[in-house]
């Protein structure tokens, strides 16, 4: 038996012993909080409704609603491969209190995003809430098995087939909203290409074949620009 079980079943029998008196709503906010901490936010929501309910006026009562608040609110993240192209790569969504998640593709251009920036740089704040007042080259809605117990659950779905060629910045929202706190909810870089590129690193120098992505046949005359990290910052 931990210290953990024994800590939540003390607090069962408090919130018991004392539940004609509002102190009883805090033992339910501990309570409730110890069940999230230990993932089961199913459990952890049901008492925090209970100590709710029990007296609404009391501080317990105000710890317990922003309990439920926190357990119900709608997340979403995503990934996926960087570029995509024949054959097409899924999306893995992670989510939590939501049937459908819209995403929305905004077209960049490389030295927009990469150009007299640190590696990763590209991916602030102000600069995807910018992006987000572009007008987007698609938005798409990808439904999502339900789940009523307030886990993050994953699922997967294939990216778009029908974009062209191009750098974009996809964008994914959350209950309808692509900002939340000021922030992008979840955003990343995404090339949509044609064409592969086979590296051949060696000690000195860098080489390497421009294919084509779904019959890996080589392009004749391809002309390959290559960018480079300034290592300085």
């Amino acid at each position: 038996e931990t210290r953990d079980v024994r800590y939540a079943a003390a607090l069962d029998r408090f919130a018991l012993k004392w539940k004609k008196h509002e102190i009883s709503s805090r033992a339910f906010a501990l309570r409730a909080r110890l069940a999230l901490e230990a993932g089961d936010a199913l459990l952890a929501w049901t008492v925090a409704q209970k100590g709710a309910a029990a007296y609404p006026e009391s501080v317990g009562a105000a710890q317990c609603r922003n309990l439920v608040s926190a357990v119900e609110a709608p997340s979403v993240a995503f990934a996926a491969e960087q570029v995509w192209c024949e054959p097409w790569p899924e999306m893995e969504i992670t989510y939590k209190s939501l049937t459908a998640v819209r995403f929305r593709a905004v077209p960049v251009t490389f030295e927009e995003m990469y150009k007299d920036r640190s590696r990763y740089a590209y991916q602030n704040d102000a600069t995807g809430i910018s992006l987000l007042k572009r007008r987007p080259a698609k938005i798409w809605d990808v439904a999502l098995p339900p789940a009523q117990d307030y886990k993050e659950h994953t699922y997967r779905s294939q990216v778009p087939d029908d974009l062209q060629a191009g750098l974009y910045a996809v964008f994914a929202s959350a209950d309808g909203a692509y900002v939340k706190d000021g922030k992008p909810v979840a955003w990343g870089l995404f090339r949509v290409s044609t064409l592969a590129l086979v590296m051949n690193r060696e000690s000195n120098r860098e080489g390497g074949f421009v294919l084509t992505a779904r019959e890996g046949e080589p392009v004749a005359g391809a002309r390959v620009q290559v960018w480079r990290y300034d290592r300085k910052d």
